[in-house]
């Protein structure tokens, strides 16, 4: 869960930048707003920086975020190449934008929106994807040798969670909270 928030910060700051760069026509509010709006029976027109839509929009985006994190985290990934959480990312990508956003009528589906809108969102989702790999292979939890204890902080000493990974062996004699 730790990693789907880490990769949507980084998602959610990439969008805002990158919506920056789209023509001024295209540059209405991003689909975690117009989703949120949507979903709780806001689908009119209001200013996009309302503190409140604003606010929803976000926490709605990083629980999405955070779930999906959390379910690829459960996911079988044996010896399993760098890019599985780019593919992983796109498939969500392709599930919410051609699939359940669609469907419950938040959005026109990707094949009718602007191109600039779906390269945007595909690269967003890369980012995504990056993100949350990266953040699960730095967050595996690493026996503490009690001999050598690992000084607070450091990279043997993280918290991310529980230890699910199948390629990795259950630690023995590891306090995940070692200074708490």
């Amino acid at each position: 869960m730790v990693a789907g928030l880490v990769a949507t910060a980084a998602m959610s700051l990439f969008m805002a930048s990158a919506r920056r760069l789209l023509p001024r026509r295209e540059r209405y509010p991003l689909p975690p707003r117009s989703i949120t709006d949507h979903v709780l029976g806001r689908a009119r027109p209001c200013r996009e920086d309302a503190p409140i839509g604003e606010t929803s929009a976000y926490l709605a985006h990083f629980l999405f975020g955070a779930a999906c994190g959390a379910l690829y985290g459960v996911l079988p990934r044996r010896n399993a190449p760098p890019t599985n959480g780019v593919a992983y990312a796109l498939l969500i990508w392709l599930g919410s934008y051609l699939g359940w956003v669609p469907a419950i009528s938040a959005l026109p589906p990707a094949t009718e929106q602007p191109p600039n809108h779906n390269i945007l969102m595909l690269a967003a989702h890369v980012a995504w994807g990056a993100v949350l790999q990266a953040s699960y292979q730095h967050c595996i939890i690493k026996p503490i040798d009690e001999r050598h204890p690992s000084p607070p902080f450091s990279h043997a000493s993280y918290y991310c969670g529980p230890h699910i990974w199948a390629d990795a062996p259950e630690p023995t004699g590891c306090d995940p909270f070692p200074y708490a």
